[in-house]
Parts: structure tokens; sequence; C-alpha cells
């Protein structure tokens, strides 16, 4: 299952466990405006099917090509062409939390 949010004003996203573990992504939006969050609940690798989440910046709200094509949301790079972004990852064990809190850098 994919959900998905944006366009964002401010490309932040992190996941905290229970037990105060954490994992924080930042991102530029004028360029990545969405993010999606994949949840595998045992449904893959098929061979061994694991319980998974993913936090993906992403250019479009959906993860079928036809669906962003037809809304204006599919980063077109021509050939030959090129496109910059950066992604910023942290992860942490425990308090404090996620340090690229927007604002907090």
């Amino acid at each position: 299952m994919q959900l998905h949010a944006g366009p964002l004003s401010i490309g932040y996203a992190a996941a905290v466990t229970p037990r105060g573990d954490w994992l924080a992504v930042r991102w530029e939006t004028d360029v990545i405006p969405y993010v999606g969050l994949w949840i595998d609940n045992y449904g893959w690798p098929v061979d061994q099917p694991v319980r998974q989440v993913s936090i993906q910046p992403t250019t479009a709200p959906t993860d079928y090509l036809p669906v962003a094509l037809a809304g204006g949301n599919a980063l077109i790079v021509p050939v030959g062409g090129m496109r910059r972004w950066s992604v910023r990852i942290a992860l942490g064990f425990g308090p404090p939390g996620p340090p690229l809190r927007p604002g907090t850098e």
C-alpha cells in the first residue's frame, strides 16, 4: 500500500519507534513536492516476506506513471538532460529525536 501527501511547503518526514529510535528525511520541495509512505505487511519479497515501511520523497502523488503524466506531475528529463536535488537522511537511537526538524538546522 502506498499513501501520498502534498504538494508540501516543507520537505520533511520522520518515523519514530515506540522506544524512541528514529529516521528523518529532508528534501527540496521545489523539485520534489510530494512524499509517499509505502507500507508492506509481509507481501514482499515473495521468498522471505517482511514487514517494512518506506518514506519516499517523490515528484507526484502517485506511483503510476500514466497518472503522473496526466496530472502534469511527472518529472521529465530530456535525453542528455540533468536534474539535481538533494535528500538529507539522519537516524538515531532514543531521545531527543530527529534533528532535521524544520527550522532547527
